[in-house]
């Protein structure tokens, strides 16, 4: 399962996973969010894995880095993902990798880690309620 919120007045996108996530998962995400009319690809972008398990392989990982590497509508802004275990930081390590110079792209466990790498200072309303613990 997958989820967004678009905030324009923040330059904000904020999207996450519950559940195992395939490279199936992360393209669907992508194409919902792009469809949105709030959708800016200038904006910052939070990917919240904290309730997820990436199931892909190094391959499968490859293969979303060249999806979003190839689509116009990618985000150019900076985008910090969160996550909760060494395996799912590794891969989404790998991802950052593979996307190069398309986005700069942080790894963080802390959702003020992840908004200290944005630079900006989000109310606490819109922090999803399993991070407000963190």
């Amino acid at each position: 399962m997958h989820w967004y919120r678009i905030f324009p007045e923040l330059r904000l996108v904020i999207g996450g996973y519950k559940g195992a996530i395939t490279v199936e998962d992360m393209r669907e995400l992508a194409l919902a969010i792009w469809k949105d009319p709030l959708y800016d690809k200038t904006y910052s972008g939070i990917v919240d894995c904290t309730q997820a398990s990436m199931d892909i392989s190094p391959e499968g990982i490859r293969r979303i880095a060249d999806f979003f590497i190839s689509q116009n509508d990618t985000l150019t802004g900076k985008a910090a993902v969160l996550v909760q275990t060494p395996m799912e930081t590794a891969i989404n390590w790998i991802f950052a990798k593979h996307m190069g110079a398309k986005n700069k792209i942080g790894v963080f466990s802390t959702w003020k880690a992840a908004t200290d790498f944005l630079k900006i200072s989000p109310p606490e309303e819109i922090v999803p309620q399993h991070l407000l613990k963190k």
